[in-house]
């Protein structure tokens, strides 16, 4: 742990009020006791990826009912947080780059994000966050040069150090990916580091840039193993699916021996009803030196940056041993119902096992669209006549999905849309689950929300949550939405609402994190140089009380 950059005491911070819908928000000190923190209690998993919480959120957002707190120098919390039975939160920042008094771009951080635990009332949980290694800007590797951004020496790392990935709780260990390749077990009541497993290329082990960053939330099966995925990006990362034993230790790797998959993972991964069965859904294949596989929006000219689809995956995870490959049931492309090739960004199950894809279609240009599969046990078979187009005209990516379910039965879809960046356009959908055919639809614009539409929460009576980005670097707003499709209340907030979809927590409250890591500074430019000095670096995590 880095104990030069201890948490300062907690800015609860009131969402800046702002007319708009009548709603003026004032934030006010937590009720919530912080006894309980010392000891982290279980959250329930939901291997399913049902994105359903057994709570009633709230139903009002009155001025006294929102708290928040700021997370030092993260610019963005834009990975939804993750709430244990006892109340504490727990949240990952993407950082900063920083130069640390150094011209020599081998010196800099690139990018500094942290790990933060609250109490119920956003008091610290630990006694400073968690810090991981510092990753350098520009590294030194088999040769390597990247002369232009590192003229002073070495290649450019594509690994980031954000905290990217949803932290996964399980009994009393934290396990959260960073883009540096890693994935991190902490001691949930200290944060303090158990163990850390490094993604990596098996041609070349000791290639700091050979790995991929673990994006995607992890997976803790019955026994203990974390599975969890990584996403590659640039000419030497790698993709690949990793099972690690309670002690850190590696049990398996997809692929076992050859550097990387055909495909990268940016979909959390889930399980069979049964929890035999571990699903992966990939993105799209990419490599060479494209910088990003993210188009900024819809339109043509962004293009696919690979016309290459992702792939499904089904790996038998009930069998005692057996490498990766040997454990592989089955994988199948991703297409839409016209053939084009798709990648995707979200992943659910049905409680009868049908598999939900969320994702986006290279059809001139990037569509959010919607799949659903069958496991027939040594395959997978389309489950819906049709692709379930979601806000395609406007929106590239699903972002996320929810299943409504009752009594054993899933009985709706919940699907959201949006674009990468600040670029608007989205929609909320309700979805039938047998034949896709779409019930309604939610457009935030209607309601004078703005911006991408990102994940969706849904409480034990249906109502779904969502978030949206907000216009042109403003605030983002939260949406109550009941099972018919109207909007109970909007929330505007202080700042954009990136990518974090809203999480209910054990009372019913609902957590959504801001972000700043577009505004006001690039997000490539060192702090150090003072290009944005009076611009706001620290993005709020913002807590609507159900009560």
């Amino acid at each position: 742990m880095d104990a030069s950059n201890p948490i300062p005491p907690p800015s609860r911070t009131a969402a800046v009020a702002r007319v708009g819908r009548g709603l003026a928000l004032v934030a006010t000190l937590a009720s919530c006791s912080a006894e309980g923190a010392s000891r982290t209690a279980k959250r329930a998993a939901d291997g399913r990826r049902t994105a359903q919480f057994d709570v009633v959120g709230p139903r009002v957002a009155s001025p006294a009912r929102l708290t928040s707190v700021l997370l030092t120098e993260g610019m963005s919390l834009n990975v939804p947080v993750t709430v244990a039975d006892d109340g504490t939160v727990f949240a990952g920042t993407w950082g900063v780059l920083r130069m640390h008094g150094s011209d020599d771009r081998r010196d800099w951080e690139k990018l500094d994000g942290k790990v933060f635990a609250f109490a119920p009332d956003l008091s610290p949980a630990w006694s400073e966050p968690f810090a991981p290694p510092r990753v350098p800007y520009c590294y030194d590797h088999a040769g390597r040069t990247d002369e232009q951004r590192c003229p002073t020496g070495g290649a450019g790392s594509w690994l980031s150090g954000t905290v990217e990935g949803r932290p996964t709780l399980h009994d009393e260990s934290l396990y959260v990916g960073r883009g540096d390749g890693v994935l991190y077990a902490l001691d949930a009541s200290t944060g303090r580091e158990r163990w850390r497993a490094r993604t990596y290329n098996p041609a070349d082990p000791a290639d700091p840039d050979g790995g991929g960053e673990v994006i995607a939330e992890p997976w803790v099966g019955a026994d203990g193993t974390v599975y969890f995925g990584s996403y590659g990006v640039g000419p030497y990362e790698t993709n690949a699916l990793y099972a690690i034993a309670p002690d850190g230790t590696e049990r398996w790797r997809y692929p076992a021996q050859e550097p990387s998959a055909d495909t990268s993972f940016l979909a959390a991964l889930a399980t069979s009803p049964d929890g035999s069965r571990l699903y992966a859904a990939g993105f799209w294949r990419h490599g060479g030196d494209a910088t990003s596989p993210f188009p900024p929006s819809i339109t043509p000219e962004d293009g696919a940056r690979s016309s290459e689809p992702g792939r499904l995956f089904a790996f038998d995870i009930a069998r005692g041993s057996g490498t990766g490959d040997e454990r592989l049931l089955w994988s199948v492309e991703l297409r839409d119902s016209d053939g084009w090739p798709v990648g995707a960004t979200s992943l659910a199950v049905a409680a009868d096992g049908t598999l939900f894809v969320g994702g986006s279609s290279a059809s001139l240009g990037y569509h959010a669209v919607l799949l659903a599969f069958r496991d027939t046990g040594g395959a997978a078979a389309a489950a819906w006549p049709r692709t379930v187009s979601v806000a395609g005209d406007r929106a590239a990516y699903a972002m996320g999905l929810a299943l409504r379910e009752e009594e054993g039965v899933t009985t709706r879809v919940y699907v959201t849309s949006g674009n990468n960046s600040a670029v608007p356009g989205g929609k909320l959908l309700a979805v039938s689950p047998g034949d896709g055919a779409v019930a309604w639809s939610l457009d935030p614009e209607s309601v004078g929300a703005g911006g991408s539409v990102n994940g969706v929460a849904l409480d034990r009576t249906g109502v779904a949550y969502v978030s949206t980005r907000g216009r042109d670097g403003s605030g983002g707003e939260v949406l109550a939405v009941d099972g018919e499709g109207s909007v109970l209340f909007t929330l505007p907030l202080d700042q954009p609402l990136d990518l974090a979809r809203p999480i209910l927590g054990p009372r019913g409250d609902l957590y959504v994190g801001g972000s700043l890591r577009d505004n006001p500074c690039p997000l490539l430019v060192p702090v150090e140089l003072g290009l944005c000095p009076d611009g706001p670096r620290d993005p709020a995590l913002y807590v609507l009380s159900a009560r």
